[in-house]
């Protein structure tokens, strides 16, 4: 064995997907080692095996870029750190390329249409077109499918895909079985959809996508299924007794020294580097009017320098309430975000540091409406984001109200909002049932869709009273005839109300 240090490049090769070459600087070892089957086994092309000089010419020299001739690919060029060392042979043989290119550092080389462009240290960018190179196109190269994001909240996976290349179909792969297929794709595109998984708690998703019998694979990434409860139009919570209506990391329900009820707490102090979320797990209804949060807190979070803003880069840590209308995939800012500069009182217990308490609670009020529009369904959550330097004591929540004002309608009252439910059960089969409100008269339609937005079946079609509904799919298209298992989207239109949701049927 021969100590050869750390690689000072990683290059490919222009019609062999299955060869790479691993670039070294160490002294007096092989500077080049080439494989031929993805890096199960690698030959020194160099001419150094374990000597300590080259048998095929090749200098002593630190190389840093290399670059195999499309046209010959027995032809190498090295980029060193004295000029461009040339191969006619595959690397059996070295000698210093006597082309005109001057003798320094190069750091970069690759084909760009009929010209080989060339980076140096200290002597700018150069170029040079050889004739064989004249009307050379380099092959199309097929990019593995990009997961963006993912998550798991209601218990659906919830996917924001991106598929940088053609590709005659492509898989999610949900904790090692293939759950979904998208078809092929004629072109590049990003989308999201939902797939709607045969298993629960904490999984591996991927991407497994095809071209011509070839397998290319997205980064894994895991994806906590989360249940929600039912939507609701309001929400109320003390924290005096135990809940489950939160879930998240570094957040607590606890009752301190110097604290006379329960609420929810972050560490004191909490940790530098980290972003703490708590999100409730009841989705509410947006409402048309007294759409607003309340609750009261303590925020002693590190300020910012003085006269930062929330998005400054020296506005250091914050805390932050967000909703998502989308089930936690993108979140919005319901407010600024803060810290201890919010009040006088909290900057004053952040820099005297002593022991805090209740009296230092604050009360704060939120309006929905401010960021999302009535009869949306929103998560809301709780974030504190912490950088890696300085802490602060942290964050005290209590007496949560969403939506809780004086006069709310009891059952069999008309609704405040247009709502659109989840169908129930989902995924179904032969029927399901979708639920929907209306808070005022008007005009209702309400249709079945495909995958591809071809329309299935009209499920209403009429002018309705205010009230709440329900109406049955039975499966049947409009000819009523069965339709295939799949993926299906359900869409009402009143007035200006638009909404559509997904649906699964599963045969």
């Amino acid at each position: 064995q021969v100590p050869m240090g750390r690689i000072s490049g990683l290059e490919t090769h222009p019609t062999d997907p299955n060869a790479a070459f691993a670039l070294f600087s160490f002294a007096e070892a092989p500077k080049i080692l080439k494989t031929t089957d993805l890096g199960q086994t690698w030959e020194d092309i160099s001419g150094f095996g374990t000597n300590s000089t080259s048998s095929a010419g090749f200098p002593d020299v630190a190389v840093y870029s290399l670059l195999v001739m499309p046209y010959n690919t027995d032809i190498i060029w090295a980029g060193t750190e004295i000029g461009i060392f040339e191969t006619t042979d595959g690397g059996a043989s070295w000698a210093y390329a006597n082309n005109g290119f001057p003798a320094v550092g190069i750091y970069e080389m690759l084909i760009v249409d009929d010209q080989i462009v060339v980076a140096t240290h200290g002597r700018g960018i150069w170029s040079v077109s050889p004739p064989e190179l004249a009307g050379y196109t380099p092959p199309p190269a097929t990019l593995s499918p990009r997961l963006l994001s993912a998550n798991g909240v209601g218990g659906v996976i919830n996917l924001n895909v991106q598929l940088l290349s053609e590709f005659d179909s492509t898989q999610v792969v949900v904790a090692g079985q293939v759950e979904f297929t998208l078809g092929a794709n004629v072109a590049p595109f990003d989308t999201t959809f939902d797939v709607i998984p045969q298993t629960s708690g904490s999984v591996d998703v991927s991407l497994a996508s095809f071209k011509d019998g070839e397998l290319f694979k997205s980064s894994s990434t895991t994806v906590q299924l989360i249940s929600l409860s039912p939507p609701q139009a309001s929400y109320s919570n003390n924290f005096n007794s135990p809940t489950s209506d939160f879930i998240g990391n570094g957040f607590f329900l606890r009752l301190p020294a110097g604290f006379n009820n329960r609420a929810i707490h972050t560490a004191h102090n909490y940790s530098n580097g980290v972003e703490l979320t708590y999100m409730l797990t009841v989705p509410i209804i947006v409402a048309n009017t007294n759409a607003l949060i309340s609750f009261d807190e303590i925020a002693i979070i590190e300020p910012g320098e003085p006269g930062s803003v929330f998005g400054d880069n020296d506005f250091w840590d914050y805390v932050i309430v967000e909703g998502s209308a989308d089930r936690g995939l993108t979140w919005e800012y319901l407010l600024d975000g803060y810290d201890a500069r919010e009040y006088p009182e909290w900057l004053s217990a952040y820099n005297n540091t002593g022991s805090i308490d209740s009296t230092l609670y604050k009360n704060r009020v939120i309006d929905i409406l401010d960021t999302f529009s009535p009869g949306e369904e929103i998560l809301i959550r709780f974030r504190l984001f912490a950088d890696a330097a300085a802490v602060g004591w942290g964050w005290a929540i209590d007496n949560l109200n969403i939506q809780n004002v004086v006069g709310i309608a009891e059952d069999g009252a008309l609704p405040q909002a247009f709502t659109l439910a989840q169908n129930y059960p989902n995924p179904f089969n032969p029927s399901t049932t979708i639920s929907y409100q209306l808070p005022q008269s008007n005009d209702v339609v309400l249709k079945i869709y495909n995958t591809l937005g071809q329309e299935v079946r009209t499920l209403v079609n009429e002018r309705q009273n205010a009230g709440r509904y329900e109406i049955v799919w039975d499966g049947l298209n409009s000819n009523g005839a069965a339709v295939a298992s799949g993926m299906y989207i359900y869409k009402i239109q009143s007035g200006e109300f638009t909404r559509q949701r997904k649906m699964m049927l599963v045969k």
